[in-house]
């Protein structure tokens, strides 16, 4: 697998163009100059400077597919967290109940006010699907549910490993769910 994404374009539109006369003219002047200007030309100027995208898929980045992703998603989750910008509105069903509007000073309201726990809410999504993908990734994981007892016999820690399992599973249905939040 070879991916290349090179970083969004930068829009360069009418008020762009004029910020420079800010200098000498007037904020309202420099407006009415930009609004005067036909986006037309702005727009074909964007649609031609597209970003650079280039991947390779070979046949074996499909084999074990969910662990060849981890290995992009898991970095980019970490990134994600420590350079957010914001946060989208969690269920409560998806939280514990100590995060959840009803458990904070103030329910969200239809003028899109927040909680205390708001952006808390959204940090334990986060880090339940970090935990997840970071298990993917621990290929010694699942050994740490099988061991020997005195008598050589093999075992297997099942309640253990359910416990793991459900964990785990949770982090991955979050992220589908929140698929579409990941932009903050």
């Amino acid at each position: 697998m070879k991916v290349y994404i090179g970083k969004y374009k930068n829009w360069i539109g009418p008020y762009q163009v004029t910020d420079w006369m800010r200098k000498f003219l007037s904020d309202d002047k420099v407006n009415k100059i930009a609004e005067a200007l036909p986006i037309k030309p702005f727009e074909w100027v964007r649609d031609a400077r597209n970003r650079k995208i280039k991947i390779r898929i070979d046949h074996y980045d499909v084999w074990s597919m969910d662990h060849t992703l981890a290995y992009i998603i898991h970095p980019m989750l970490l990134k994600m967290k420590e350079d957010k910008h914001g946060a989208p509105f969690v269920d409560d069903i998806d939280v514990p109940a100590e995060l959840r509007s009803d458990a904070s000073d103030a329910v969200p309201s239809e003028d899109g006010s927040t909680d205390s726990n708001f952006f808390q809410r959204w940090d334990w999504v986060i880090d339940q699907m970090i935990y997840s993908f970071s298990a993917i990734l621990n290929d010694e994981k699942e050994d740490s549910f099988f061991d020997i007892d005195e008598n050589g016999k093999h075992t297997f820690d099942k309640e253990g490993y359910e416990k793991e399992y459900t964990k785990v599973q949770n982090g991955l249905v979050l992220f589908g769910k929140y698929y579409r939040s990941l932009w903050t």
